[in-house]
């Protein structure tokens, strides 16, 4: 039964845009030297499934208004809430004051658009549970917190560290070291990426320290992405994608990875104008371990995050097959 107009339609751009994405994808994959066929494979029946990417997901903590309880229709308190980070510690005890877990939609989507399953992970303390994803998945990206306590790569806090104070905060520092140490120490061969304060927890994980406050670095905004150009010099997996040379990057942080403690097993392979650490791979030239500083998934040059993502996706479509085949 031939469907109706509107419907047809819609079925025909919706393949247009599957085919536009696939080209995109493969054109990507072939400026990155990397093989396109192994990453275009359609996830329709009888074909390979799309590789698994599990991502970690960001704990806020909500603080209750300040305003009196108001009082529902049948006389009952109600709690109103507004949005914000810092709370108090009873929120343990008392389902008024509560967490939400919180993604960005372009790490998402961009898993998807490069040919991905996107698996979020929640925050847990208990191995075994975070074991059981790392199970699941073909590869993982960090995205980690805004900044991790000092404590956890043996320094002490400076004051411009933006450690949190708040059973939240701890718990998604404590389920992201674990997770990395398990990704990283225990599984030598699953993809990796880190994006912004993943590549910081990467090198944290590994052993590695950070710089906890880059004084007058050109991407220390609060309040937006700001571009500038970083230098790859070295390494291997952003070399094959673009070389030795410089590119435009969009960052927005101001602690990076300690170039004299960088983590057992990863070096630095791109710098800011002023010497900060942009990204940083893994030595190893049979692993993809990638740790950027900047944000690929919503940068505005397209073949950035084809190039970046389609490698990763493709990393993952090759482990995929090496856990098929054991």
């Amino acid at each position: 039964m031939t469907p109706p107009i509107k419907e047809r339609d819609h079925i025909e751009a919706s393949s247009a845009n599957r085919r536009r994405f696939l080209t995109s994808v493969g054109a990507g994959m072939a400026t990155a030297g990397l093989p396109a066929a192994a990453c275009l494979a359609d996830d329709g029946e009888g074909k390979a499934r799309r590789p698994v990417i599990a991502m970690d997901i960001k704990l806020r903590h909500l603080r209750a208004s300040k305003a009196p309880p108001r009082k529902s229709s049948d006389g009952q308190p109600e709690f109103a809430r507004s949005s914000g980070i810092v709370g108090p510690e009873e929120y343990q005890t008392d389902f008024a004051y509560r967490d939400e877990y919180r993604v960005y939609n372009r790490y998402v989507d961009q898993i998807y658009e490069s040919g991905g399953i996107p698996l979020l992970v929640p925050c847990f303390t208990d191995e075994s549970i975070l074991q059981q994803y790392v199970n699941m998945a073909d590869a993982f990206l960090f995205v980690g917190v805004n900044d991790y306590p000092p404590e956890f790569y043996r320094e002490p806090k400076k004051i411009e560290t933006q450690v949190k104070n708040t059973p939240g905060y701890k718990k998604l520092a404590e389920s992201n070291l674990i997770l990395a140490r398990l990704v990283l120490q225990q599984n030598k061969r699953m993809p990796v990426l880190g994006i912004c304060a993943g590549p910081q927890l990467c090198t944290i994980a590994l052993g590695g320290k950070l710089i906890q406050h880059v004084e007058g670095h050109i991407a220390h905004s609060n309040i937006r992405d700001r571009e500038h150009k970083v230098t790859i010099r070295g390494g291997h997996i952003m070399k094959r994608m673009f070389g030795e040379k410089s590119i435009t990057v969009n960052s927005n942080h101001h602690q990076a990875a300690d170039p004299d403690h960088i983590g057992k097993g990863l070096q630095a392979v791109a710098y800011a104008e002023d010497g900060v650490v942009e990204a940083i791979e893994c030595i190893d030239p049979n692993r993809f371990v990638l740790g950027v500083q900047w944000h690929p998934e919503r940068v505005r040059f397209d073949d950035q995050r084809e190039k970046i993502f389609g490698g990763f996706v493709h990393a993952a479509r090759q482990y995929q097959g090496v856990k098929a085949s054991n």
